[in-house]
């Protein structure tokens, strides 16, 4: 019996210590297979048109925007500014994703995530207007993430507290109760009564 209960206190605890706030890989893998799969979402929407905004909003896995990128001050032409209009639309399917996404990686990220998106979605508008430049849409954006990688960390930190005060109040219930039941368990007094005498439960008398 204490066996069984210790084995069912220790599962309880482990998986306590394994629900972070990612659940699959860390934040670093995490995050990396979230761009990815905005990436292959911005593909998808765009089909042909993806062309004419790679290499001045969007850049491959492997390529990181370089100075020149973001000085950048021209502003979308009228064929790149309808294939951003076409992006624009698209953000529901894309959300699906990403929340898509957030159950499987990090499912207490899904409300950051979407704000995450949303604020992509709101620079992609004022580019697409003429109000921002590339340049200043690509630096808006890595700012953006920034903000959002520095917020998981905030938040992967929170959990992991919240995680260790549930941890310590379920222990303090469960001793509680257990010290309860045994100080109304004659088996549990005789264990302390006979001390290392034993005990022969049969009799409920000390060896």
């Amino acid at each position: 019996m204490y066996r069984i209960v210790f084995t069912l206190v220790m599962a309880f605890l482990l998986n306590a210590c394994a629900s972070g706030l990612f659940i699959k890989g860390n934040q670093e893998t995490s995050v990396r297979e979230l761009l990815s799969t905005m990436e292959a979402c911005h593909k998808n929407m765009l089909g042909d048109d993806y062309k004419k905004l790679e290499g001045k909003l969007f850049f491959g896995p492997d390529q990181k925007p370089s100075k020149n990128d973001f000085s950048n001050q021209q502003t979308p032409s009228q064929e790149e500014a309808a294939a951003i209009s076409k992006l624009i639309s698209s953000q529901t399917i894309c959300e699906i994703r990403y929340l898509n996404w957030s159950q499987e990686y990090a499912p207490k990220a899904s409300q950051a995530t979407m704000v995450y998106s949303s604020i992509n979605i709101e620079i992609f508008k004022r580019l697409s207007t003429g109000s921002y430049n590339y340049g200043r849409a690509i630096s808006e954006m890595s700012s953006a993430l920034v903000e959002y990688w520095k917020y998981l960390k905030f938040l992967e930190i929170n959990v992991a507290e919240n995680n260790k005060e549930s941890t310590k109040q379920f222990l303090r219930e469960y001793l509680l109760r257990s010290s309860s039941q045994n100080s109304n368990d004659s088996s549990g007094n005789l264990i302390v009564n006979c001390g290392g005498r034993g005990v022969n439960f049969v009799t409920k008398t000390c060896n």
